[in-house]
């Protein structure tokens, strides 16, 4: 056993355990709710190292809607406009905030995707989908896209991969994309309806990286499998 609801932490109570929403270099980040503390990282021997929301009085309503573990930091977006904390000693401070500092042209952050690095698609000012990728401090705007076109993001070794809908006839989005960013240079794997040794592309799952290679699950059209897992060339 690792940890239990309602440990004694020193800093606070934990709450009720929750999911565990990250996992690298055998530390699990847990979420917690009815407690003092909201989160916790948890090490193999069951050390828990308990984090305390952000003190500033501007965070009021301040929940947790994604962690991450990356590049050794540990990563949380809050509702409701996915504001960046980053863990400093016991405590979240603030990182990124739409509308102000360096994140000023932006209104709110989507989910974030990391591997060896953190990006995320952002909503910005003028109607648009900006990708970003953060390094340490310093955050880099690698491409745009339509409002409403991007789907989830994954990275690694320096690719960032999403799904993409492109305006067509009629103003409306087509179908969807895997795209691909290698060295800030976009490239288009494969999209819904193109065919398969099983089938068409019907629609995509989950996606993730794997030794270098983009894997996929998708639901594919035809008599035979109705769903498949498909891997790009290394």
């Amino acid at each position: 056993m690792l940890a239990v609801d309602g440990k004694q932490v020193g800093i606070g109570t934990l709450g009720t355990l929750g999911s565990i929403v990250d996992y690298h270099r055998r530390v699990a980040a847990i979420s917690l709710s009815g407690g003092d503390v909201p989160l916790a990282l948890i090490a193999p021997r069951g050390q828990v190292r308990p984090i305390l929301p952000p003190g500033e009085s501007r965070f009021p309503d301040f929940s947790i809607r994604d962690i991450v573990l990356v590049a050794g930091r540990t990563i949380v977006s809050s509702d409701p406009d996915g504001s960046l904390f980053a863990r400093v000693e016991k405590r979240l401070v603030p990182l990124l905030e739409p509308g102000r500092g360096q994140a000023a042209a932006l209104t709110w952050i989507y989910p974030l995707a990391h591997g060896s690095f953190l990006a995320f698609a952002a909503d910005e000012q003028p109607g648009t989908v900006g990708l970003y990728r953060l390094d340490g401090q310093h955050l880099k705007r690698l491409a745009e896209f339509p409002t409403g076109a991007v789907g989830p993001l994954v990275a690694s070794d320096g690719a960032v991969a999403t799904f993409l809908s492109f305006p067509g006839d009629g103003g409306t989005n087509g179908p969807l994309q895997l795209v691909v960013w290698r060295r800030g240079t976009p490239s288009s794997v494969t999209g819904e309806g193109d065919p398969t040794p099983v089938g068409a592309i019907a629609s995509f799952g989950e996606m993730a990286f794997a030794n270098g290679r983009i894997v996929v699950s998708a639901r594919v059209t035809g008599d035979g499998a109705r769903h498949a897992l498909f891997a790009t060339a290394p």
